[in-house]
C-alpha cells in the first residue's frame, strides 16, 4: 500500500482508524488529516472538506519515529563475532569493531550507509542521533550520506584520539560529539566540553552505567557533575538517579534490546511515565546496528512486553510514555524540530495495520504491533528544516 500525495490545487487528505494527534499524543478514532495545496496540515479530526482527494488507511497516522541512539557505521559489520562479549567488541578505540571498520574501505561503508538509510525510512524513522566512529573522515561520510537521504540527523562523531582538542573540533564542525564513557576525558576536561556544548546549544552524549563495572567506577557521579546534554543506556542506575540526571538537564536515552542482547542488564524503564508526564525529553535507541536491527518499532514492542509485569497497574500510562520516547520526546532530546500532528505540521507517519480494526486497546496495539505494520513517512514540500 502506498499513500499517494495528490498534486491537486485543493490539497489532499489521509484518513485512518486512529490519528495520534497533538503534543499530548491523543488517539483520535476514525479521523482524517487534511493538507492544503502547499502541503501544510490545515485540519485534524473526524470531518474533512468536500471534494478534497483522500486516501484511507487501515491503522494509524502518527508522528514519524525517532531513533535516539544508533551507531551507524557498524551496520556494515552485521553479526560480526557474535561469540564475543560487549567490551571486546565495542570498547573505543581497541574493540574489534574499530579494526573491522578500518579494514572495510570507504566504498563499502558508503554502500552500507545508503542501505541503512533506506532501511530506517522503511521502518518509519525520520529522526536519529547517530554516533559516528573513525574521527573526521567517518563523520564526513555519515553526514554526507544520511543528510542526502532525507533523514533528519543529530550527528555525534567520535574522534580517533580521546583528547579535548579532538572532541572540541568535532563539536564545532558538526554540532555534536559522542563519548564512549565519561572516562574518555579527565573530569575537568569533560566538564569544560559539556559547558561549551550547553553554552552554544550543541549536543554532547555519553554512555553511562551500561555495565555494572562502569557503575562501580562511579561514572554516574561524574556525569551528574559534568552535565553532558544526554546520557545513554543507564542500565545500572536506580530510577531516582535517572530523575536526578534529568533534573540537572542531563537527558536519558534507553536501549533495552541492546542491553538484553549483550547480557548487561535491564535499564530502569519504569521511570518513563514520570519523565513523559513532566514532558522531560527522553528517547529510545537501538545502539549498534551491527548487532541490533535498527527498528524503533521493535524497541517499543520489546520495552512494553518485557516491562509489562512490573507496570501492570499502569500499562496505559507506560505505553503512552514509550510512544513519547519514540517520537516527540526523542526529537526534542536531539535538539531537532519536534512536529506533533496539528495545524501547521508537514510530516506524518502512516502505519497500515489492519489489527487496529479489532483492538480493545488501540494505544497498546500500536506499541506492540507497529513492527509488523507497513510504514510510510509522508513529508510534504512544506517541511522546514
Amino acid at each position: 500500500m502506498k499513500v499517494r500525495q495528490s498534486r491537486s490545487s485543493r490539497g489532499f487528505c489521509i484518513c485512518a482508524d486512529y490519528v495520534v494527534a497533538g503534543s499530548e499524543l491523543e488517539l483520535l478514532r476514525a479521523a482524517c488529516i487534511e493538507f492544503n495545496e502547499e502541503g501544510i496540515v490545515v485540519g485534524v479530526g473526524a470531518s474533512r472538506s468536500p471534494g478534497r482527494p483522500c486516501s484511507a488507511v487501515p491503522g494509524y497516522i502518527m508522528p514519524p519515529l525517532c531513533n535516539g541512539h544508533i551507531h551507524v557505521l557498524d551496520y556494515a559489520l552485521a553479526e560480526a563475532r557474535e561469540d564475543k562479549p560487549l567490551e571486546s567488541l565495542v570498547a573505543h578505540p581497541t574493540g574489534l569493531k574499530y579494526k573491522l571498520l578500518e579494514a572495510l574501505g570507504e566504498a563499502k561503508l558508503e554502500a552500507a550507509l545508503r542501505t541503512l538509510a533506506a532501511r530506517l525510512q522503511d521502518e518509519g524513522i525520520l529522526y536519529l542521533g547517530a554516533y559516528a566512529e573513525m574521527g573526521f573522515s567517518g563523520a564526513q561520510l555519515v553526514s554526507t550520506v544520511l543528510q542526502s537521504s532525507g533523514l533528519r540527523v543529530r550527528l555525534l562523531p567520535q574522534p580517533l584520539r580521546k583528547t579535548l582538542p579532538d572532541y572540541e573540533y568535532l563539536l564545532e564542525a558538526y554540532g555534536g560529539a559522542g563519548l564512549d564513557t565519561v572516562f574518555d576525558l579527565n573530569p575537568g576536561e569533560l566538564a569544560e566540553l559539556a559547558a561549551e556544548a550547553r553554552r552554544r546549544g550543541l549536543s554532547l552524549h555519553v554512555h553511562v552505567s551500561e555495565t555494572r563495572q562502569l557503575r562501580e567506577m562511579r561514572d554516574y557521579e561524574l556525569a551528574l557533575e559534568a552535565k553532558p546534554t544526554a546520557t545513554v543506556h543507564l542500565t545500572h542506575l536506580e530510577p531516582k538517579e535517572v530523575l536526578a540526571l534529568a533534573a540537572a538537564g542531563v537527558l536519558p536515552v534507553f536501549c533495552p534490546r541492546s542491553n538484553s542482547f549483550h547480557g548487561v542488564g535491564k535499564p530502569p524503564l519504569e521511570v518513563l511515565p514520570q519523565l513523559a508526564g513532566e514532558q522531560v525529553p527522553v528517547a529510545l535507541g537501538t545502539d549498534n546496528a551491527a548487532w541490533i536491527p535498527p527498528s524503533i518499532a521493535e524497541e517499543l514492542s520489546h520495552a512494553y512486553m518485557m516491562w509489562r509485569p512490573m507496570m501492570r497497574s499502569k500499562v496505559e500510562e507506560y505505553a503512552r510514555s514509550l510512544l513519547y520516547a519514540a517520537t516527540l520526546g526523542c526529537t526534542s532530546l536531539l535538539g531537532l524540530q519536534a512536529e506533533p500532528i496539528e495545524q501547521g505540521s508537514t510530516t506524518v507517519l502512516v502505519a497500515a495495520l489492519p489489527d487496529a480494526r479489532y483492538t480493545n486497546n488501540p494505544l497498546i496495539t500500536l506499541i506492540k504491533r507497529l513492527s509488523i505494520a507497513y510504514k510510510q513517512v509522508v513529508s510534504t514540500p512544506g517541511w522546514r528544516r
